[in-house]
């Protein structure tokens, strides 16, 4: 057989082992060489074989380890789940697809279990770090951890979200029709790894089989199991070796390959291999078969050849796979010469300082080659600036190339006109500067008098979207004037505000909000990165991140809301480092990180939240002391006291939580009496009324909760009713007519309940006939709904039945939208639940069960759950009752035993909670008396 056909051969057989088995037919079919595909289909065959060769390995046979073929764990149980098949092994564990049981909802997971014999302690170690790697990760390309414990032989495992698809190289060879998908899946899975980063976590095994593409196109990235955590120095500093050597040499740095430090560059020298290999169709360094020296030298001394000159040396093996068109697509030498050859060979480079800085770099710059801007990773340039330009505005710059013909080839004849030209210009920069000086005397001066005062919302909004209009003018006729942008920025950040932004008045529309927040970011970020010296510039930058971020509660977009409050928190984290005597990025530091907390309770990381809130609050306080004069330090810090409160009462402790809200009251009130005609002030007065209400209101201390109520309802009365354009008030009110109607039912005022119920309803809904869009109306309507369904069935109306059933469906159809909204989820189980339990009173048992099944399901769908711990157990037990009610005792006995082992977790956990303690003796005795009888 000649070389070049033992070669195309060598290719076809390496590209289709990284497939997985289900799509290889689909890639043999496709090599056109009947005799090429017909050798590697034999070679497969025989390397099956060959990993047969052996059944009972010496170490298997003498008991040390599990047989493979003789799996003892399928068709088995470990915790809530029954496993089906073996799906993938490694050096520590075994991987199976398993399914819960005991569970109306159906979910396949992935759960990773120590193997017999190798449960050492080092082993042990790394599958514990593994685990506690993946609880610190949400990400949408990231396999989600779900559940984790110890199987009855006394074997750890933990259960992920389970991923079918294939390679991200094979995907992007066999699924993809264009460069830019490729690109873009790649950058998504920059976007994961960037995340890991962020929480002080290197992969350290980035390859193309832990990254899979599902079906609908969406990366994933797998397996940490070697990853490192850089918070987890040793006190010898041993931790930051690769002890272990464990890497895969095709994908390794050469830091890995030589022992030395493990950092982030690490992974960024890895995604530069895999984009190096998704580009040419080869590695940069191949080191099968080669001797451990050879590899060494390779990988850490040998340059890497240019994709480019990859693609074009070995054009005829790279379209093994797929046909020649396709492959031109993606494979295209003339369309890798230039900068992608530049962006991977900066991420290869051997010494890790010369790569990029992080993960974000090096996909920020894919990102400018994708939109044909600069990249910088190639010399900057005039010439190859302005060619970038010319690329990008072709029209234009055609347009403008014959209108300069016509100026040189005019010269001589305007030449006398010269004079005239001069005086006009002058002229029009007179006027150019008159305007502007008129928009930002009205956007700056006039705006800033006149913000805080009642009744000015309409007002301001038409001032801004003047001042908007003439700035607009200015910058295309100024070119790019910093200063100009800096003032439209600006100017986009206040219209911003006023059209829906999170804390003002404003006028609720929430999208066009979050348009002129990222439309201002867009400016600012070209401004700073022009000035980086410009500490007041770069600040916008991050603040303009952090309003991005908040905006997304009203789109619903969990996601893209914690994407934005991490990065910001980041920016500010290292602008303090660079300007420690500075008070403004502490503060903006500060911002950053309640807005990052914000995001994670809201995803029901409650622990998270409180934490990030108490550090934030930190910085407030030592702000506030540091500066009285500067009230906004310790209204900042009162706003923070509510939200960890607000957090802690979601723990269902409320004696602290009053203690916080407690700590914040005595400020607003202070600020309030000093500034009586800001809106601000009274508003923060208003809802730390209502978070004290909420608290005596959970501690059954409704009196007192009632007069607070009332204090929060009288001000925020008082605004709305001064400014009916502020639909911040509007929407407080809504929420504020919520509370009150509980409390009244709870005092047995139905009457009065009855009707704060329906004002919230009216509020709420006349506010989403403005803005549809927004989430955060839609949950809060959800809520009222509810409040009042169960007025009805406390009253024992008929009635209540529709009203539930309004509720649930309008729940349901939320969800459709927001599946992955815990605020949304939360709301729909409280529906379903309240729902459930009327029917159970009514005996109508079957239709009871449904309800709570349901409700079960979506709780365990949520990955972080933000209801009480005990939620479970409470609907688990109400499902028991139904089942008791249709005479299915032994139903009813195995829900009452899983709810005493969350009961029994509880109360290792929180001894001292009684409400807990008296469930579990009261679902122990019913236990004893089903079984008796």
């Amino acid at each position: 057989m000649d070389s070049a056909k033992w070669q195309k051969i060598k290719e076809a057989l390496q590209e289709l082992l990284d497939l997985p088995e289900a799509v290889r037919p689909e890639f043999l079919s496709r090599i056109d060489d009947d005799a090429i595909r017909t050798e590697v289909e034999q070679l497969v065959l025989a390397q099956e074989a060959a990993e047969r060769f052996i059944d009972q390995p010496v170490f298997i046979e003498r008991g040390f380890a599990e047989s493979e073929t003789d799996d003892s764990f399928v068709d088995q149980r470990i915790g809530g789940y029954r496993i089906l098949e073996r799906i993938g092994t490694g050096g520590m564990g075994a991987v199976y697809l398993a399914e819960r049981v005991n569970s109306d909802f159906k979910q396949r997971v992935a759960l990773k279990v120590i193997k017999r014999g190798m449960d050492s302690e080092a082993i042990l170690k790394r599958f514990a770090n593994e685990r506690r790697i993946l609880s610190t990760l949400r990400h949408p390309n990231i396999a989600q951890l779900l559940d984790g414990g110890v199987s009855p032989e006394g074997l750890p495992f933990f259960v992920m979200e389970y991923v079918e698809g294939a390679s991200l190289v094979g995907f992007c060879r066999t699924k993809t029709s264009s460069l830019d998908e490729c690109l873009e899946l790649f950058q998504q899975i920059c976007s994961a790894v960037e995340h890991a980063h962020r929480n002080l976590v290197v992969h350290r095994d980035l390859k193309p089989s832990n990254i899979l593409v599902t079906a609908d196109g969406i990366p994933k990235l797998l397996d940490f199991g070697i990853a490192k955590l850089l918070s987890e120095e040793s006190a010898d500093g041993s931790n930051t070796i690769t002890q272990h050597r464990a890497f895969t040499p095709e994908y390794a740095s050469p830091e890995q390959i030589l022992g030395h430090n493990v950092t982030t560059a690490t992974d960024v020298y890895s995604l530069g291999v895999i984009l190096y290999e998704i580009l040419s169709g080869n590695r940069p360094f191949e080191t099968k078969g080669k001797s451990y020296d050879e590899i060494i030298r390779s990988v850490c001394e040998t340059p890497a050849t240019k994709p480019s000159q990859a693609v074009t040396k070995n054009r005829d093996v790279n379209t093994n796979g797929f046909a020649a068109e396709e492959a031109s697509k993606i494979r295209n030498p003339q369309i890798l010469q230039g900068d992608l050859d530049n962006i991977v060979l900066k991420a290869l480079e051997k010494d890790p300082a010369e790569r990029y800085g992080s993960v974000q770099q090096f996909s920020d710059d894919l990102g400018r080659y994708r939109n044909g801007l600069p990249v910088l990773a190639r010399r900057q340039t005039r010439r190859y600036r302005f060619g970038k330009f010319i690329r990008r505005h072709k029209s234009a710059a055609a347009a403008a190339g014959a209108v300069l013909l016509s100026i040189f080839g005019g010269v001589s004849i305007a030449g006398w006109k010269t004079f005239e030209a001069q005086q006009e210009r002058a002229n029009a920069e007179r006027r150019f500067a008159q305007v502007r000086k008129f928009a930002n005397t009205i956007l700056f001066e006039y705006y800033e008098r006149i913000k805080d005062m009642p009744g000015a919302t309409e007002v301001r909004a038409k001032m801004v979207n003047d001042s908007i209009e003439y700035l607009d003018n200015l910058t295309a006729e100024s070119g790019s004037s910093p200063e100009l942008q800096r003032e439209v920025a600006l100017a986009y950040r206040k219209l911003a505000d006023i059209q829906g932004g999170v804390g003002d008045a404003n006028l609720g529309e929430t999208s066009a909000a979050l348009v002129s927040y990222k439309k201002a970011l867009v400016i600012q970020e070209k401004v700073a990165a022009a000035f980086p010296e410009n500490l007041e510039d770069r600040r916008l930058v991050g603040n303009l991140m952090v309003d991005v971020a908040q905006q997304h509660e009203f789109t619903g977009d969990a996601s893209e809301r914690l994407k934005y409050a991490e990065s910001a928190a980041d920016f500010f984290r290292k602008l303090q480092s660079e300007f420690p005597a500075e008070t403004k990025p502490r503060s903006d530091f500060a911002r950053a990180l309640w807005t990052v907390a914000a995001a994670v309770r809201s995803n029901g990381d409650l622990d998270t939240a409180i934490a990030k809130y108490s550090e934030a609050a930190a910085i407030y306080e030592a702000l506030a002391k540091e500066m009285p004069e500067e009230r906004r330090f310790s209204r900042n810090a009162a706003l923070t006291y509510k939200n960890i409160g607000g957090a802690t009462e979601q723990k269902r402790d409320f004696l602290t939580a009053l203690e916080f809200y407690e700590r914040a009251l005595p400020i607003d009130k202070k600020n309030a009496e000093a500034e009586p005609n800001s809106v601000t002030s009274q508003m923060d007065l208003s809802f730390s009324y209502g978070s004290v209400c909420g608290a005596q209101s959970n501690l059954e201390r409704n009196s007192e909760a009632l007069d607070n109520c009332l204090k929060k309802l009288q001000i925020q009365q008082t605004v709305s009713d001064l400014d009916d354009k502020n639909t911040f008030a509007k929407r407080a009110l809504g929420m504020t007519h919520f509370q009150l109607g509980k409390i009244w039912q709870k005092l047995n005022q139905i009457e009065k309940s009855g009707n704060s119920y329906k004002t919230s309803i009216s509020i709420l809904e006349s506010l989403l006939a403005r803005d549809a869009s927004n989430l955060s109306y839609k949950v809060h309507l959800g809520k009222a709904l509810n409040g009042f369904a169960g007025l009805e069935a406390k009253q024992e109306k008929s009635s209540a039945i529709s009203e539930f059933e309004r509720t649930v469906i309008y729940y349901r159809e939320l969800i459709k939208q927001n599946p992955n909204n815990n605020d949304v989820a939360d709301g729909l189980i409280s529906a379903l639940v309240d729902y459930g339990s009327f029917n159970l009173e009514r005996k109508k048992a079957a239709k009871a069960a449904e309800l709570f099944r349901e409700a079960i399901a979506i709780f365990d769908s949520k990955a972080k759950s933000s209801q009480p711990p005990d939620q479970k157990a409470v609907i688990l037990e109400q499902l028991a009752e139904s089942y008791l009610q249709q005479s299915q005792n032994s139903k009813a006995i195995d829900l009452y035993r899983s709810s005493l082992e969350i009961r029994e977790v509880l109360r290792q956990t929180k001894p001292n909670h009684s409400e807990n303690i008296e469930k579990l003796n009261d679902v122990r005795r019913k236990l004893d008396s089903i079984q008796t009888n």
